[in-house]
Protein backbone atom coordinates (compact mmCIF):
# COMPACT_ATOMS: atom_id res chain seq x y z
CA UNK A 1 0.00 0.00 0.00
CA UNK A 2 1.46 3.13 -0.86
CA UNK A 3 0.80 6.25 1.02
CA UNK A 4 1.40 10.24 0.03
CA UNK A 5 4.71 11.67 2.19
CA UNK A 6 3.27 15.55 3.31
CA UNK A 7 6.60 15.80 5.06
CA UNK A 8 9.37 14.11 7.11
CA UNK A 9 9.51 14.27 10.83
CA UNK A 10 12.51 14.04 13.04
CA UNK A 11 13.89 10.34 13.20
CA UNK A 12 17.09 8.92 14.15
CA UNK A 13 19.53 6.45 13.43
CA UNK A 14 17.59 3.45 13.18
CA UNK A 15 14.42 4.85 11.46
CA UNK A 16 12.66 7.76 9.23
CA UNK A 17 8.89 9.27 10.34
CA UNK A 18 7.02 10.92 8.10
CA UNK A 19 3.52 12.35 8.33
CA UNK A 20 1.44 10.82 5.39
CA UNK A 21 -2.04 10.12 4.22
CA UNK A 22 -3.80 7.44 1.95
CA UNK A 23 -4.32 9.25 -1.67
CA UNK A 24 -7.29 6.46 -1.98
CA UNK A 25 -9.27 6.42 1.15
CA UNK A 26 -12.61 7.90 0.66
CA UNK A 27 -11.67 10.13 3.72
CA UNK A 28 -8.16 10.93 3.87
CA UNK A 29 -6.35 10.73 6.97
CA UNK A 30 -2.84 12.21 8.47
CA UNK A 31 -1.65 9.53 10.09
CA UNK A 32 2.68 9.13 10.74
CA UNK A 33 4.55 6.38 9.62
CA UNK A 34 7.75 4.92 10.66
CA UNK A 35 9.72 3.01 8.65
CA UNK A 36 13.34 1.50 8.91
CA UNK A 37 16.05 2.90 7.34
CA UNK A 38 17.29 0.05 4.21
CA UNK A 39 20.36 -0.72 6.58
CA UNK A 40 18.28 -0.98 9.80
CA UNK A 41 15.72 -3.12 7.43
CA UNK A 42 18.42 -5.75 6.88
CA UNK A 43 19.90 -6.32 10.29
CA UNK A 44 17.62 -9.17 11.88
CA UNK A 45 18.13 -8.11 15.63
CA UNK A 46 16.41 -4.83 14.94
CA UNK A 47 13.50 -6.31 12.73
CA UNK A 48 13.06 -8.19 15.57
CA UNK A 49 12.92 -5.25 17.96
CA UNK A 50 10.65 -3.47 15.27
CA UNK A 51 8.61 -6.07 15.02
CA UNK A 52 8.25 -6.54 19.12
CA UNK A 53 7.20 -2.61 19.13
CA UNK A 54 4.40 -3.41 16.42
CA UNK A 55 3.55 -6.53 18.48
CA UNK A 56 3.36 -4.44 21.59
CA UNK A 57 1.14 -1.49 20.06
CA UNK A 58 -1.14 -3.93 18.53
CA UNK A 59 -2.28 -4.97 21.43
CA UNK A 60 -3.11 -1.90 22.97
CA UNK A 61 -6.83 -0.32 23.15
CA UNK A 62 -6.71 2.79 26.25
CA UNK A 63 -7.31 6.34 25.09
CA UNK A 64 -4.02 7.29 26.54
CA UNK A 65 -2.11 5.27 23.96
CA UNK A 66 -1.33 6.15 20.60
CA UNK A 67 -3.43 4.07 17.98
CA UNK A 68 -1.60 1.37 15.75
CA UNK A 69 -2.87 0.98 12.63
CA UNK A 70 -0.97 -1.65 10.90
CA UNK A 71 2.96 -3.09 10.01
CA UNK A 72 3.88 -3.65 6.86
CA UNK A 73 6.82 -3.96 4.12
CA UNK A 74 6.92 -1.04 1.26
CA UNK A 75 8.30 -1.76 -2.06
CA UNK A 76 12.03 -1.65 -1.40
CA UNK A 77 11.12 -4.38 1.53
CA UNK A 78 11.44 -1.43 4.88
CA UNK A 79 9.41 -2.28 7.41
CA UNK A 80 6.78 0.31 8.25
CA UNK A 81 4.81 1.46 11.14
CA UNK A 82 1.10 3.27 10.72
CA UNK A 83 0.35 4.79 13.49
CA UNK A 84 -2.32 7.35 14.16
CA UNK A 85 -1.23 11.05 14.09
CA UNK A 86 -1.64 12.90 17.78
CA UNK A 87 -1.46 16.37 17.31
CA UNK A 88 -0.75 17.55 20.79
CA UNK A 89 1.24 19.50 22.84
CA UNK A 90 4.48 18.02 25.35
CA UNK A 91 3.72 17.55 28.89
CA UNK A 92 6.22 19.71 30.14
CA UNK A 93 5.09 22.72 27.69
CA UNK A 94 1.43 22.02 28.73
CA UNK A 95 1.99 22.07 32.30
CA UNK A 96 4.37 25.21 32.25
CA UNK A 97 1.11 26.83 30.98
CA UNK A 98 -1.42 25.77 33.53
CA UNK A 99 0.87 26.35 36.40
CA UNK A 100 -1.22 28.70 37.81
CA UNK A 101 -4.12 25.97 37.80
CA UNK A 102 -1.98 23.01 39.78
CA UNK A 103 -4.71 20.70 40.11
CA UNK A 104 -5.51 20.67 36.62
CA UNK A 105 -2.16 19.60 36.18
CA UNK A 106 -2.05 17.21 38.64
CA UNK A 107 -5.50 15.51 37.71
CA UNK A 108 -3.34 14.95 34.13
CA UNK A 109 -0.94 13.51 35.29
CA UNK A 110 -2.80 10.83 36.94
CA UNK A 111 -4.24 9.90 33.84
CA UNK A 112 -0.51 9.32 32.92
CA UNK A 113 -0.03 6.76 35.84
CA UNK A 114 -3.33 5.54 34.44
CA UNK A 115 -2.37 5.18 30.81
CA UNK A 116 1.29 3.44 31.79
CA UNK A 117 -0.77 1.23 34.82
CA UNK A 118 -2.52 0.13 31.80
CA UNK A 119 0.42 -1.25 30.11
CA UNK A 120 1.71 -2.50 33.56
CA UNK A 121 -1.14 -4.81 33.52
CA UNK A 122 -1.02 -6.41 30.50
CA UNK A 123 -1.62 -10.15 30.28
CA UNK A 124 2.29 -9.70 29.74
CA UNK A 125 3.19 -6.69 31.10
CA UNK A 126 5.00 -3.72 28.51
CA UNK A 127 7.22 -1.84 29.26
CA UNK A 128 7.31 1.88 27.42
CA UNK A 129 10.67 2.78 28.83
CA UNK A 130 11.12 5.71 27.23
CA UNK A 131 8.95 8.27 29.08
CA UNK A 132 10.11 11.84 28.86
CA UNK A 133 8.22 14.98 28.03
CA UNK A 134 8.35 14.98 24.06
CA UNK A 135 6.64 11.21 24.42
CA UNK A 136 3.70 12.43 26.07
CA UNK A 137 1.29 14.41 24.05
CA UNK A 138 -1.49 16.55 25.41
CA UNK A 139 -4.29 17.19 22.86
CA UNK A 140 -7.32 18.48 23.04
CA UNK A 141 -10.77 16.62 23.02
CA UNK A 142 -14.53 17.44 23.91
CA UNK A 143 -14.38 16.60 27.44
CA UNK A 144 -10.84 18.23 27.96
CA UNK A 145 -7.11 18.00 27.77
CA UNK A 146 -6.17 14.28 27.66
CA UNK A 147 -2.31 12.65 27.44
CA UNK A 148 -1.43 10.40 25.34
CA UNK A 149 1.61 8.26 25.04
CA UNK A 150 3.75 8.02 22.56
CA UNK A 151 6.98 6.67 20.83
CA UNK A 152 7.29 2.81 21.66
CA UNK A 153 10.16 2.63 19.52
CA UNK A 154 12.27 0.54 23.00
CA UNK A 155 8.77 -0.71 24.36
CA UNK A 156 9.65 -4.01 26.02
CA UNK A 157 7.73 -6.70 27.99
CA UNK A 158 9.06 -7.42 31.44
CA UNK A 159 11.68 -9.11 32.35
CA UNK A 160 13.83 -8.08 29.27
CA UNK A 161 17.62 -7.40 29.97
CA UNK A 162 20.66 -5.87 28.52
CA UNK A 163 18.87 -3.23 26.97
CA UNK A 164 20.61 0.11 27.36
CA UNK A 165 18.32 2.66 25.47
CA UNK A 166 16.98 5.38 27.58
CA UNK A 167 16.70 9.36 28.17
CA UNK A 168 18.58 10.89 30.77
CA UNK A 169 17.22 11.78 33.45
CA UNK A 170 14.16 9.58 33.04
CA UNK A 171 16.47 6.11 32.48
CA UNK A 172 16.18 4.07 35.59
CA UNK A 173 20.16 3.23 36.74
CA UNK A 174 19.05 -0.63 35.21
CA UNK A 175 18.95 1.04 32.18
CA UNK A 176 22.30 2.54 32.36
CA UNK A 177 23.97 -0.72 33.40
CA UNK A 178 21.70 -3.64 31.36
CA UNK A 179 20.18 -4.79 34.00
CA UNK A 180 16.60 -6.65 34.28
CA UNK A 181 13.49 -4.19 33.13
CA UNK A 182 10.44 -4.45 34.76
CA UNK A 183 7.22 -2.07 35.83
CA UNK A 184 9.19 -0.05 38.40
CA UNK A 185 11.50 0.84 35.63
CA UNK A 186 9.01 3.00 33.99
CA UNK A 187 8.14 3.83 37.47
CA UNK A 188 11.49 5.70 37.81
CA UNK A 189 10.84 7.84 34.86
CA UNK A 190 7.51 8.50 35.97
CA UNK A 191 9.13 10.35 38.83
CA UNK A 192 11.53 12.37 37.24
CA UNK A 193 8.10 13.88 35.22
CA UNK A 194 6.21 14.55 38.69
CA UNK A 195 9.59 15.96 40.01
CA UNK A 196 9.53 18.23 37.26
CA UNK A 197 5.89 19.45 37.69
CA UNK A 198 6.24 20.25 41.19
CA UNK A 199 9.15 22.46 40.77
CA UNK A 200 6.93 24.48 37.94
CA UNK A 201 3.54 24.24 39.77
CA UNK A 202 2.56 27.21 41.73
CA UNK A 203 0.11 27.55 44.54
CA UNK A 204 0.56 24.11 45.57
CA UNK A 205 -0.26 23.49 49.29
CA UNK A 206 2.30 22.35 51.30
CA UNK A 207 0.74 19.40 52.46
CA UNK A 208 -0.18 18.21 48.96
CA UNK A 209 3.59 19.21 47.71
CA UNK A 210 5.38 17.64 51.02
CA UNK A 211 3.75 14.16 50.06
CA UNK A 212 3.79 14.56 46.51
CA UNK A 213 7.26 14.96 47.05
CA UNK A 214 7.91 11.64 49.29
CA UNK A 215 6.31 9.84 46.17
CA UNK A 216 9.04 11.43 44.16
CA UNK A 217 11.73 10.35 46.52
CA UNK A 218 10.75 6.24 46.27
CA UNK A 219 10.03 6.39 42.64
CA UNK A 220 13.23 7.29 41.63
CA UNK A 221 15.42 5.25 44.33
CA UNK A 222 18.26 3.89 43.11
CA UNK A 223 17.10 0.28 43.97
CA UNK A 224 14.02 -1.14 41.95
CA UNK A 225 12.90 -3.46 44.43
CA UNK A 226 12.90 0.49 46.64
CA UNK A 227 10.51 1.80 44.65
CA UNK A 228 7.00 1.61 43.54
CA UNK A 229 6.27 -2.01 42.22
CA UNK A 230 4.77 -0.08 39.28
CA UNK A 231 2.66 2.78 37.71
CA UNK A 232 -0.65 1.37 39.70
CA UNK A 233 0.57 1.19 42.80
CA UNK A 234 2.61 4.73 42.12
CA UNK A 235 -1.07 6.02 41.36
CA UNK A 236 -2.37 4.98 44.85
CA UNK A 237 -0.03 7.07 46.48
CA UNK A 238 -0.14 9.75 44.11
CA UNK A 239 -4.13 10.10 44.77
CA UNK A 240 -3.90 10.43 48.43
CA UNK A 241 -1.26 12.95 47.91
CA UNK A 242 -4.15 15.09 46.57
CA UNK A 243 -5.88 14.90 49.56
CA UNK A 244 -3.13 15.60 51.92
CA UNK A 245 -3.50 18.96 54.06
CA UNK A 246 -1.79 21.04 56.92
CA UNK A 247 -4.98 20.77 58.77
CA UNK A 248 -4.90 19.16 62.59
CA UNK A 249 -5.61 15.25 62.60
CA UNK A 250 -8.96 14.66 62.72
CA UNK A 251 -10.53 13.53 66.27
CA UNK A 252 -9.67 9.19 66.92
CA UNK A 253 -12.70 7.47 64.79
CA UNK A 254 -12.46 4.20 62.34
CA UNK A 255 -9.36 5.06 61.09
CA UNK A 256 -7.51 5.19 64.21
CA UNK A 257 -8.89 2.24 65.78
CA UNK A 258 -8.59 0.15 62.97
CA UNK A 259 -4.49 1.44 62.59
CA UNK A 260 -4.37 -0.53 66.29
CA UNK A 261 -5.89 -4.15 65.30
CA UNK A 262 -3.76 -6.60 64.41
CA UNK A 263 -2.84 -7.75 60.89
CA UNK A 264 -4.09 -11.25 59.71
CA UNK A 265 -1.26 -12.75 57.30
CA UNK A 266 -1.68 -11.35 54.19
CA UNK A 267 0.22 -10.12 51.27
CA UNK A 268 1.80 -6.69 51.70
CA UNK A 269 1.37 -4.36 49.30
CA UNK A 270 -0.75 -5.65 46.20
CA UNK A 271 0.74 -3.33 43.51
CA UNK A 272 -1.25 -0.85 40.99
CA UNK A 273 -4.58 -1.20 42.51
CA UNK A 274 -6.09 1.99 41.94
CA UNK A 275 -9.74 3.67 43.02
CA UNK A 276 -12.39 4.78 40.37
CA UNK A 277 -13.24 8.23 42.39
CA UNK A 278 -10.93 10.09 44.26
CA UNK A 279 -13.46 10.56 46.71
CA UNK A 280 -13.73 6.70 47.63
CA UNK A 281 -9.89 7.88 50.03
CA UNK A 282 -11.95 10.47 51.73
CA UNK A 283 -12.21 9.60 55.70
CA UNK A 284 -15.47 7.65 56.46
CA UNK A 285 -15.60 6.56 60.22
CA UNK A 286 -17.65 8.22 62.59
CA UNK A 287 -16.58 8.74 66.22
CA UNK A 288 -15.82 5.29 68.30
CA UNK A 289 -18.71 3.57 70.03
CA UNK A 290 -18.26 1.41 73.33
CA UNK A 291 -15.20 -0.64 73.60
CA UNK A 292 -14.08 1.42 70.69
CA UNK A 293 -16.06 -0.51 67.68
CA UNK A 294 -16.75 2.48 64.95
CA UNK A 295 -19.53 3.53 64.02
CA UNK A 296 -19.60 3.90 60.31
CA UNK A 297 -22.98 4.03 60.19
CA UNK A 298 -23.62 6.71 62.24
CA UNK A 299 -22.04 10.83 61.41
CA UNK A 300 -19.53 12.81 62.89
CA UNK A 301 -21.33 14.38 65.77
CA UNK A 302 -24.23 12.06 66.04
CA UNK A 303 -26.67 13.11 63.99
CA UNK A 304 -29.24 10.88 62.41
CA UNK A 305 -27.57 9.47 58.64
CA UNK A 306 -29.90 12.20 56.13
CA UNK A 307 -32.71 9.84 54.27
CA UNK A 308 -31.18 9.08 50.56
CA UNK A 309 -27.40 9.06 52.18
CA UNK A 310 -27.26 5.38 52.86
CA UNK A 311 -26.67 3.60 49.70
CA UNK A 312 -23.58 6.54 49.22
CA UNK A 313 -22.16 6.10 52.33
CA UNK A 314 -22.08 1.94 51.50
CA UNK A 315 -20.89 2.43 48.64
CA UNK A 316 -17.55 4.27 50.30
CA UNK A 317 -17.75 1.43 52.63
CA UNK A 318 -17.40 -0.90 50.47
CA UNK A 319 -14.31 0.72 48.58
CA UNK A 320 -12.87 0.80 51.60
CA UNK A 321 -13.40 -2.48 52.46
CA UNK A 322 -12.04 -3.52 48.78
CA UNK A 323 -9.25 -1.75 48.98
CA UNK A 324 -7.50 -2.79 52.46
CA UNK A 325 -8.45 -6.33 51.02
CA UNK A 326 -6.38 -5.63 47.94
CA UNK A 327 -3.90 -4.39 49.78
CA UNK A 328 -3.64 -6.89 52.83
CA UNK A 329 -4.77 -4.06 55.40
CA UNK A 330 -6.21 -5.92 58.55
CA UNK A 331 -9.18 -3.39 58.54
CA UNK A 332 -10.89 -5.16 55.73
CA UNK A 333 -13.13 -6.88 58.52
CA UNK A 334 -14.22 -3.52 59.87
CA UNK A 335 -15.06 -2.14 57.24
CA UNK A 336 -17.28 -5.34 56.36
CA UNK A 337 -18.65 -5.21 59.96
CA UNK A 338 -19.37 -0.90 59.87
CA UNK A 339 -21.23 -1.69 56.11
CA UNK A 340 -23.40 -4.19 57.71
CA UNK A 341 -24.06 -2.51 60.63
CA UNK A 342 -25.07 0.50 58.26
CA UNK A 343 -27.83 -1.90 56.78
CA UNK A 344 -29.81 -2.82 59.71
CA UNK A 345 -30.61 1.12 59.50
CA UNK A 346 -32.79 0.71 55.85
CA UNK A 347 -36.21 -0.70 55.92
CA UNK A 348 -36.15 -4.37 55.16
CA UNK A 349 -37.62 -5.54 52.15
CA UNK A 350 -36.63 -2.27 50.62
CA UNK A 351 -34.95 -1.50 47.63
CA UNK A 352 -31.75 -0.39 49.12
CA UNK A 353 -32.03 -3.34 51.48
CA UNK A 354 -32.13 -5.47 49.13
CA UNK A 355 -29.30 -4.31 47.20
CA UNK A 356 -27.07 -3.65 50.52
CA UNK A 357 -27.77 -7.86 50.94
CA UNK A 358 -26.34 -8.56 47.67
CA UNK A 359 -23.40 -6.54 48.23
CA UNK A 360 -23.07 -8.00 51.46
CA UNK A 361 -23.32 -11.65 50.46
CA UNK A 362 -20.41 -10.91 47.64
CA UNK A 363 -18.25 -8.86 50.34
CA UNK A 364 -18.47 -11.60 52.90
CA UNK A 365 -17.38 -14.08 50.42
CA UNK A 366 -13.92 -12.09 49.59
CA UNK A 367 -12.88 -11.96 53.03
CA UNK A 368 -13.85 -15.57 53.88
CA UNK A 369 -11.84 -16.62 50.55
CA UNK A 370 -8.79 -13.50 52.22
CA UNK A 371 -8.50 -15.36 55.34
CA UNK A 372 -9.19 -19.06 54.86
CA UNK A 373 -5.93 -19.15 52.74
CA UNK A 374 -4.14 -16.47 54.55
CA UNK A 375 -3.84 -14.44 51.34
CA UNK A 376 -5.94 -12.79 48.67
CA UNK A 377 -5.91 -14.99 44.95
CA UNK A 378 -4.81 -13.59 41.77
CA UNK A 379 -8.54 -14.40 40.12
CA UNK A 380 -9.93 -12.32 43.60
CA UNK A 381 -7.57 -9.87 42.97
CA UNK A 382 -8.19 -9.53 38.89
CA UNK A 383 -11.60 -9.52 39.88
CA UNK A 384 -11.37 -6.54 42.56
CA UNK A 385 -9.28 -4.87 40.36
CA UNK A 386 -11.38 -4.93 37.48
CA UNK A 387 -14.22 -3.22 39.50
CA UNK A 388 -11.45 -0.31 40.87
CA UNK A 389 -9.48 0.55 37.59
CA UNK A 390 -11.62 1.30 34.78
CA UNK A 391 -9.89 2.21 31.12
CA UNK A 392 -11.73 4.23 28.56
CA UNK A 393 -11.70 2.69 25.42
CA UNK A 394 -11.18 4.96 21.82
Amino acid sequence: MSYRVLRQLAGGGFSEIFEVEDPASALPERLILKRLTAEMSARPDVQAAFSEEAKILRELKHANVVTFRRCYFDEQRRICLLMEKVTGESLDSWARRHASRPEVVLDLFSRVLGAVDYLHHRPSPFLHLDLKPDNVLVTSRPEGPEPVLIDFGIARRSGAKGLKAYTPPYGAPEQETGGTLDCSTDVYALGQLLKEFLEILKGLPDGVGKAAAGIVEKATRPSRRERYADAGEMRIAFRRSLLARTDPEPAPGILSFLSQLPRWVLPAGAAGLGLVLLAMFLAIGGPAGQGGEPIASEPVQGSATPSGEEKERFIQLQYRFEEALIEGEPSAESYFRAAYDLSDKVPEGSETWNWMKQELDTMSAHLSQAQSGGQVSEELRAVLRQKHLTYQKP
